[in-house]
């Protein structure tokens, strides 16, 4: 799952920006996406395309963990991952501690949509 949040929000979803990107680049992104729908729904799409190459069992899962069908688990999944960064749920050191593995209780609920 981990994996799995990180390719969520190492994706393109910061538009631009690198992977070591640090927190004025990522509150740049924030604001933006924060400022336009349509730049979410751009990011969004960017995400479920760059996560388009799951495996089965992760796929599996990922809608297991999301408790929703294969279909829509991946757009799912970046919907509330780009609707939280907007919205400044997921923070810059969410960001990095996802990078580094850790995955908190309020990733979870995010991804979760219990937030």
């Amino acid at each position: 799952m981990k994996r799995l949040l990180a390719a969520g929000l190492g994706l393109g979803l910061l538009a631009g920006c690198q992977s070591t990107q640090e927190s004025q680049e990522y509150a740049m992104v924030q604001t933006a996406l924060s400022g336009s729908k349509a730049m979410q729904r751009e990011v969004s799409k960017e995400c479920v395309k760059d996560m388009g190459g799951l495996s089965a069992e992760d796929l599996r899962m990922t809608a297991v963990f999301l408790d929703t069908t294969r279909s829509k688990a991946v757009p799912l999944l970046c919907s509330r991952i780009v609707a939280s960064m907007a919205n400044g749920d997921l923070s810059y050191q969410d960001y990095k501690d996802v990078q580094r593995g850790k995955l908190s209780p309020k990733v979870i609920r995010v991804m979760q949509g219990t937030n």
